[in-house]
């Protein structure tokens, strides 16, 4: 899978940049919005999450996130402190903002939270600052190569490099298993419907992972089936289009009994 390199103090600069400063709404308490509630309240148990990360995204397209900015106070501040802690920020720049990371499966992610009771439940010590999507969007395409999570330690919706990436072109997001010109191409380079490779599916794995099922004839020879199984795995992950749709692909054989 393609590597993405570290940011050099250029890159940083003009990034910050562009980015100017992040405004946000003063009457926003940093509550749930209404749509990224929706989005988390599906069960992720149904389909593997495929749903409620569809919804999110789509969410996050006109809703904002918050991200925790490391508040350093001292002891004897009492209960000033947890009123700057609990507050959310109204204005910061980038270039003062410290990204909080995480490691996934797929590769290091920006961390970012639904809203100051989801932060404060796993990174109590932070204070709550109100971001756009799009701004930390673009953030992530240079210093993680375009991986989010949101939530993480509550709900935990990670959000694939496809996915980030279409919220800082603002555009909409289309998944790798609901794209069928994609699902055709794949097909083709298996050469599915010729001899023992019956049928593919397409489906979502969490963390950037697509799986992809490859349906082969039971009634062939075993030694034959795994041949030609492998030569298509090899087609299919030479895709620069899946390349681009998933973070992760795991192929999975599967044997197909005629009735």
């Amino acid at each position: 899978m393609k590597s993405f390199p570290t940011p050099d103090e250029a890159q940083r600069k003009k990034l910050a940049k562009r980015l100017a400063f992040a405004h946000s709404d003063r009457s926003d308490d940093g509550s749930v919005l209404p749509r990224t509630a929706e989005a988390l309240a599906l069960d992720p148990r149904q389909d593997g999450g495929a749903a409620r990360l569809e919804a999110l995204v789509a969410a996050l397209a006109c809703e904002r996130v918050i991200v925790p900015v490391q508040l350093e106070v001292s002891l004897d501040q009492g209960s000033d402190a947890a009123l700057k802690r609990d507050a959310v920020c109204a204005e910061t720049r980038h270039d003062d903002i410290d990204f909080v990371r995480t490691q996934t499966g797929a590769g290091e992610a920006l961390v970012a939270y639904s809203s100051k009771d989801s932060l404060k439940c796993h990174r109590p010590q932070d204070r709550p600052m109100a971001f756009d999507p799009f701004r930390l969007a673009l953030v992530a395409l240079v210093e993680t190569g375009g991986r989010i999570v949101v939530d993480p330690g509550v709900s935990e919706v990670f959000l694939p490099r496809a996915a980030v990436a279409a919220l800082a072109q603002k555009d909409s997001w289309l998944p790798a298993w609901k794209d069928a010109e994609l699902l055709a191409e794949l097909r083709v380079a298996a050469r599915i419907g010729e001899g023992a490779l019956v049928d593919m599916r397409l489906s979502y794995g969490g963390e950037g992972l697509v799986r992809i099922e490859l349906f082969a004839d039971a009634s062939g020879e075993e030694g034959a089936l795994r041949a030609r199984i492998t030569r298509a795995a090899q087609a299919i992950v030479s895709s620069q289009r899946l390349g681009v749709a998933a973070d992760r692909v795991e192929i999975v054989p599967r044997l197909a009994y005629s009735v």
